[in-house]
């Protein structure tokens, strides 16, 4: 009798357990928007193909020594230069045929030089007893001949040492409207400050960031703050927030304090090869072949043994389209937006690098 009750409880066991296969998690595919005719042709006309994509290394975000003894600025539409000579500073016309002194400074080794999207041309003096004098130059092109508006001199105070060089970073962050091209000065013991004495590392330790649409607004408290992720130099992402307001003076307050990750696993890069589009995703391929997908709320999908298989551009040759291929499907990106590639900073268009080797 006992025998007979085992079995039979040995059997509704058995019946009790649930056989049904469990499906296995499939990454959801991000359709393709549908397109004008006009930006199908145009992407079909500009389409650079996989063996032609070349991705931005992680660690040179400046753009070395931007001291010299003659530049040429390039604002307000028409080009003056800036010479140093006998320890003077001297404006010219680009034909050279008005020529003006900037007095008050004297002693002068060299000059650094980078531009800003206000119209102003911004000089930064080296003179030979270590120290540095800022100023900016204005051109009124409407004058013949060209007048040079040269603003007050000023004399640096917080840079504590001997300044030997003068170099030139993009310190662009979230929520900058305007670009962030900054003079970092080298010292003796070859660490670099800004004007205000601040260490680079300090002002602007990331390389790279991809910034998301605005994610809280309180109009109340003028406070703004956007969904971010901040990439360091060593390739590791972190999820972050950049947030705006009065009530903090107009100041940009950064928070980066979690890594981001897939399934317990830090996820990092070695080269930048990240994109965002206007749906507030981003696209993160990276050096073993996963491509991850991260939305807003820093949710994370990821694709096997990815690769780039194009990118398209339209007919301003901006990016609208990419598509990668995978062993989970392939996706293509297309939201009718120009498509955000993540950059590393100091690319030279503030400091205008080819302006300046031209007039050496």
């Amino acid at each position: 009798m006992k025998l007979i009750i085992i079995v039979l409880l040995a059997l509704g066991l058995v019946g009790c357990t649930d056989t049904t296969p469990v499906a296995t998690p499939t990454p959801t595919i991000i359709p393709t928007p549908s397109t004008t005719t006009e930006v199908e042709k145009a992407i079909v006309d500009h389409k650079i193909e996989k063996a032609d994509i070349v991705f931005d290394g992680l660690i040179d975000d400046g753009v070395g020594s931007i001291l010299k003894d003659k530049v040429v600025m390039t604002e307000n539409n028409q080009s003056g230069i800036a010479i140093v000579r006998d320890g003077n500073v001297y404006l010219q016309t680009s034909d050279g045929s008005h020529e003006v002194k900037i007095e008050g400074l004297n002693d002068v080794k060299g000059i650094a030089w980078h531009t800003d999207c206000g119209g102003n041309d911004n000089f930064s003096a080296l003179h030979n007893d270590g120290t540095v004098s800022d100023f900016s130059v204005y051109l009124e092109d409407f004058k013949d001949p060209t007048s040079f508006i040269v603003s007050d001199i000023i004399k640096l105070e917080l840079i504590d040492g001997f300044v030997t060089d003068i170099k030139g970073y993009d310190d662009t962050n979230p929520l900058t409207t305007c670009g962030g091209a900054t003079f970092y000065y080298v010292l003796e013991d070859g660490s670099e400050v800004n004007g205000a004495g601040r260490k680079r590392e300090d002002v602007h330790p990331y390389t790279g960031f991809i910034e998301f649409i605005s994610g809280d607004l309180d109009i109340d408290a003028g406070i703004d703050t956007t969904d971010c992720l901040y990439i360091f130099e060593d390739g590791s992402i972190y999820k972050g927030k950049a947030q705006y307001g009065e009530l903090v003076e107009f100041a940009s307050i950064e928070t980066y304090d979690e890594k981001l990750s897939y399934e317990g696993k830090d996820i990092s890069v070695d080269k930048l090869s990240i994109y965002s589009d206007s749906n507030n995703n981003a696209y993160i391929l990276v050096s073993d072949g996963n491509l991850y997908i991260v939305d807003q709320e820093f949710n994370v999908t990821r694709f096997e043994n990815a690769s780039i298989s194009y990118e398209g551009y339209d007919e301003n040759d901006q990016l609208v389209e990419i598509a990668f291929s995978s062993d989970d499907g392939d996706v293509i990106v297309n939201t009718g937006y120009t498509l955000d590639k993540l950059r590393n900073h100091g690319q030279g268009i503030w400091f205008g690098i080819d302006h300046i080797e031209k007039a050496q």
